[in-house]
């Protein structure tokens, strides 16, 4: 979820994390698992969670500033594995996990301020029925408490047209490898797009094979998809191959492979939407030790279906129809990489960063370069972040400071940036958190002109 984002830009998002295969969520949507690659993301702020099995083990609300490249820890203590627990008795208690949150978020740009009110839930369950039913429910809402839903120039809120949203009610049953779902359900599809599916979902694993059915209607991730009725089938042998076909409106094939060489591996993947191939890319990875090094291309065509995010306004650096080659690699706490593209327009982008951490110290540095021909808004920047974060017991504080140099619209401006933000555990499992970002907005992006002040408190219970 994301309170603002400014429509004519975007920034990058750089997940690191020390919990290999941990799955990555970006606004509820699966973003791949670590080690992530950087993702491109609409400026404004984002709800970042790091999945361990089922389980969230971290999550923090990430601002993304217009042209940005931000980078983000995602770590927490590792519990130790404990010993069998014996078979519960049939008349022992369901166990239930409750959490919840709520807070104001405010932002400002020139004359226009916004103010909403959030909340939500969470409540899963364990044992409802017999000690095979599980379920979970989860709510979250948004409610203006002052100013338009939209300021002029593009600053939108993210929930328009309903303040209250259903995002999960499930009822589980799980036999063995085996398991069904049923109700309102969190599901993926095609290009790692995410929806609400209410209808049913099959699951079960034998060895090293897995397999997905799934069926329903589903409902749009956002206010431009409308949804409607789904069928798919998802199935997958080890970290080799996996294979998913659906329908939905049009028929979707997602196909990929891997394959490990010595320090090396090979990852192939393709999509296609009826009988127009969309996508099509491959990856060379080489490592050893704390070294890495990847090359990868990709070639897009212009078929879409349901399933495909939209692409960014004004042709930010990625087209429709294009291609696209890019390499990087990691020495220790230093990574980088370089992105070439061509279609419409024709981008070169560059970003090193490095990483420190020295117990609950971590700080961080980073610098990218941008060129585009052909956008009709932007030409070129370069921008230099530096941020550090501080965990003590029950505690987390951090702040950032950057700046950009920007030409678009054939103006060229310095935009410095800062961010604060820290979260406070109180009683038990309550905790407060508040983030506060200041950033000057191009001219040519938001005329209104101003900086863009965004103020959030939150109140959590997990």
């Amino acid at each position: 979820m994301w309170l603002l984002w400014l429509a004519a830009s975007v920034g990058v998002l750089h997940v690191r994390s020390p919990h290999y295969g941990a799955m990555v969520l970006v606004d509820r949507r699966p973003a791949g698992r670590v080690p992530l690659e950087p993702v491109e993301l609409a400026a404004g702020l984002h709800l970042v969670e790091v999945r361990a099995g089922a389980a969230t083990q971290w999550q923090r609300l990430v601002f993304v500033a217009p042209g940005s490249v931000v980078t983000v820890i995602a770590r927490w203590e590792t519990q130790p594995a404990s010993p069998p627990a014996s078979t519960p008795a049939k008349d022992e208690p369901p166990l239930y996990d409750l959490s919840g949150r709520a807070g104001l978020e405010a932002a400002s740009l020139g004359d226009e301020i916004d103010l909403d009110a959030t909340y939500g839930w969470r409540l899963e369950g364990a044992r409802l029925l017999t000690r095979d039913v599980s379920g979970a429910v989860e709510v979250r809402g948004r409610g203006d408490v002052r100013g338009a839903p939209a300021l002029p120039g593009g600053l939108t809120a993210d929930v328009v047209d309903e303040t209250l949203r259903l995002e999960e009610a499930r009822l589980r049953y799980s036999a063995s490898s085996w398991r069904v779902d049923g109700g309102r359900l969190f599901a993926i599809g095609p290009g790692v797009r995410a929806f609400a599916l209410d209808g049913a979902r099959l699951r079960g694993t034998v060895d090293s094979w897995r397999f997905e059915a799934s069926g329903g209607w589903r409902d749009g991730p956002d206010n431009f998809d409308e949804g409607g009725w789904l069928a798919g089938v998802r199935t997958a042998w080890g970290e080799h191959l996996r294979a998913d076909l659906w329908h939905a409106e049009v028929f979707h094939a997602d196909v990929a492979g891997r394959l490990r060489l010595g320090h090396f591996t090979l990852r192939a993947e393709g999509r296609g939407v009826d009988t127009a191939l969309a996508e099509a890319g491959g990856r060379v990875t080489w490592a050893v030790t704390d070294v890495n090094a990847w090359a990868a291309g990709r070639v897009r065509r212009g078929s879409e279906g349901p399933f495909e995010p939209p692409a960014p306004p004004l042709g930010w650096t990625r087209d429709i129809e294009g291609h696209e080659a890019r390499a990087g690699g990691r020495w220790g706490p230093v990574d980088g990489a370089l992105r070439l593209w061509s279609g419409d327009t024709r981008s070169a982008s560059a970003t090193v960063g490095w990483l420190g951490e020295d117990g609950p110290l971590t700080r961080s540095v980073r610098v990218d370069w941008q060129r585009v021909v052909g956008d009709p808004l932007l030409g070129a920047r370069a921008r230099g972040l530096a941020d550090v974060a501080w965990r003590g017991t029950g505690w987390e504080a951090g702040g950032g400071f950057g700046a950009t140099w920007m030409i678009a619209g054939g103006q060229t401006r310095w935009l410095p940036e800062g961010a604060l933000e820290a979260e406070l555990a109180l009683v038990g499992a309550l905790s407060i958190a508040t983030r506060t970002v200041v950033a000057a907005v191009h001219p040519a992006l938001h005329p209104d002109g101003g900086p863009l002040v965004y103020g959030g408190l939150e109140v959590r219970l997990r």
